[in-house]
């Protein structure tokens, strides 16, 4: 699965969602700088990470 590149546009998207404000000025930098920090973890096969989640315990007695 190809991934959509980190854009200006992708970056004033996800902050307005997060309610951040950015300088226009800095977005082109904020793009490139984010789009470098993902690109080892794109190269990464999903399928090949095992994903374990901690296993929930209940117990029915009632502590007094």
């Amino acid at each position: 699965m190809e991934k959509e590149p980190i854009t200006t546009e992708v970056v004033k998207a996800r902050a307005a969602l997060a309610g951040v404000t950015l300088d226009e000025d800095m977005l082109d930098d904020i793009a490139f700088t984010m789009e470098q920090a993902l690109a080892p973890l794109r190269t990464l096969d999903r399928r090949a990470i095992r994903l374990v989640e901690p296993a929930v315990a209940f117990g029915a007695a009632w502590n007094e």
